[in-house]
């Protein structure tokens, strides 16, 4: 689902797509776009995240479910690399930011080692490193610069049973999520064992509109890019 919605924000493969250019090294330069087209493609970003983090929010207040773990982990997967690529000004305005600090908490145990979460490296836990929804968005445009390299050799057969879950990544996955968490320091803070949202997390959401889809979405975009909350 994750990735479906992740497709509304890159304008499902349109020709006059704003964002995958900014992915692909090799991507086919277009011509310069009109101010009309220019408006069409940002207004289609800003739904397709609103629809796609309205869902993430449902996702979210399912503290505790483990089953919505590997959704959450691509979601901060997802973040971490539009920031890697410094596209997150087109999406971080609909961002639950306070609702994923709160489920970031929830996942830390007494015995989780925290030291994960300001380490450089990629985290990974016992001898499976890789998850199944690794092997689902690795293909992803986006998702290019999120994994190692090699972070697939050797992996698992497909028949052998690589897309089934397993306990033992249940941890893997949950430092995956906190060490993503740390990552995004622009908009978390972590200290005594404990995410927040950094104040200007906590601007955005203030600024955020509470029905989007009821809005002057053009004089919407209009405003963010004058207070810089959205990149054109």
């Amino acid at each position: 689902m994750a990735s479906c919605n992740f497709a509304a924000i890159f304008e499902y493969g349109s020709m006059d797509a704003k964002l995958p250019s900014k992915f692909e090294e090799n991507f086919p330069q277009q011509q310069q776009q009109g101010e009309e087209q220019e408006c069409v493609s940002s207004n289609m970003i800003y739904y397709g995240s609103c629809l796609a983090f309205g869902a993430f929010s449902v996702i979210l207040d399912q503290i505790g479910n483990e089953h919505v773990y590997p959704a959450v982990h691509v979601y901060l997967a997802f973040f971490w690399c539009m920031e890697l690529n410094n596209n997150m000004g087109h999406i971080n305005l609909v961002i639950p930011w306070s609702k994923i600090a709160t489920f970031l908490n929830r996942m830390i145990r007494n015995d989780t080692d925290l030291s994960v979460i300001n380490c450089d490296e990629f985290p990974v836990v016992g001898n499976r490193k890789n998850m199944p929804e690794d092997f689902l968005i690795r293909g992803q445009v986006w998702s290019q610069r999120y994994f190692p390299v090699n972070f697939f050799k050797d992996a698992i057969p497909e028949d052998d049973g690589r897309l089934i879950e397993v306990p033992s990544l249940r941890t893997s996955r949950i430092y995956r999520c906190l060490w993503l968490g740390g990552k995004l320091a622009k908009y978390f803070l972590y200290s005594s064992r404990s995410f927040s949202t950094t104040p200007f997390a906590q601007e955005l959401e203030k600024a955020a509109p509470l029905d989007p889809f009821a809005t002057n979405l053009d004089e919407e975009i209009k405003r963010m890019n004058k207070d810089n909350w959205y990149s054109t």
